[in-house]
């Protein structure tokens, strides 16, 4: 499926590899995003592409199937250890992103000539990723509201935040 495929029994190139066109295409995208969410982008990345297996695969083998395992298995967190300060909770959203950010990496291979189609296209979210049922917070009571003002009489955030929590 590549265009420009290197010799037959060579290794593939690592200008091929979907790492490679992965780290082309965030530092093309970050510089217009905030230093946040760039941060977030990269590192699920890094994590699921590049330090997996499929980091160092031509972005021309990169199967539709292979896509679809790796997006499941970042929902479900099946192969990985939750790190410091990270939530099951939030795997469904961190597969959302996985999925959204290799679907525009596979589009920029296809802008550079490296592949002729993007494997990712059929794979929709909603269709792979199941996300939980919503918990709401309990309700506070008249003690809980009381502290709660409390609390914010000593917020050191933004006045406009304190006037739309209040």
């Amino acid at each position: 499926q590549l265009l420009a495929q290197p010799p037959a029994g060579t290794p593939a190139v690592a200008a091929h590899a979907l790492w490679t066109v992965a780290d082309e295409w965030l530092k093309k995208k970050t510089p217009g995003w905030g230093a946040g969410h760039a941060q977030k982008v990269r590192a699920l990345l890094e994590r699921y592409v590049r330090d997996g297996a499929l980091g160092a695969l031509a972005v021309g083998d990169v199967q539709t199937g292979d896509l679809y395992a790796l997006v499941t298995g970042v929902a479900s967190r099946k192969d990985r250890e939750l790190l410091g300060g990270e939530r099951k909770g939030e795997a469904p959203h961190n597969a959302i992103i996985v999925r959204r950010a290799l679907d525009a990496v596979f589009r920029l291979a296809i802008m550079k000539g490296l592949i002729k189609s993007n494997p990712m296209a059929d794979l929709r979210a909603s269709e792979v990723i199941e996300k939980p049922a919503t918990r709401h917070n309990a309700k506070l009571d008249n003690n809980g509201i009381k502290s709660l003002y409390r609390a914010l009489d000593s917020y050191g955030g933004q006045r406009l935040t304190k006037l739309a929590i209040e």
